[in-house]
């Protein structure tokens, strides 16, 4: 078998078992996904963020929040740019605001799973305990 098939698989392997991890402890056959998974914390804020995404375009200025005028996040530093624009293309794709952050927060479980598996085999570790290794990680 060719490096590049084995490596294959194991991205692959990765990615199975980090979604069977997810969906065994997260519940998620009993899930709604138009449901917030949370309500606390930075998930008030990220979800008022992904509201104003869907329906204003950009995090930056909501005129449908901020009573008697608009909610402008200007002065707010954020220096997280790629978090909105793929928060924006999640929006985009799952048209509700609240499946599109839900499925945001499982896809990072599935990307820190890729991440560490692509880290740890440039620093030489086996397949095998790479994968495990990124599964532990995520």
């Amino acid at each position: 078998m060719s490096e590049l098939r084995r490596s294959l698989l194991a991205y692959l392997a990765a990615m199975v078992g980090c979604g069977a991890i997810l969906v065994l402890l997260l519940q998620l056959w009993r899930a709604d996904f138009r449901v917030p998974f949370s309500y606390g914390g930075d998930a008030v804020c990220a979800q008022v963020w992904v509201k104003g995404l869907a329906e204003h375009g950009w995090f930056l200025e909501n005129p449908s929040l901020g009573a008697p005028g608009r909610m402008e996040m200007h002065d707010f530093p954020l220096a997280d740019g790629l978090f909105f624009v793929l928060l924006r293309g999640f929006a985009l794709a799952f048209g509700e605001h609240v499946v599109a952050l839900n499925a945001y927060y499982l896809a990072t479980f599935f990307l820190a799973t890729a991440s560490a598996l692509f880290a740890l085999r440039r620093l030489g570790v086996d397949r095998g305990p790479a994968v495990v290794s990124g599964l532990l990680y995520a």
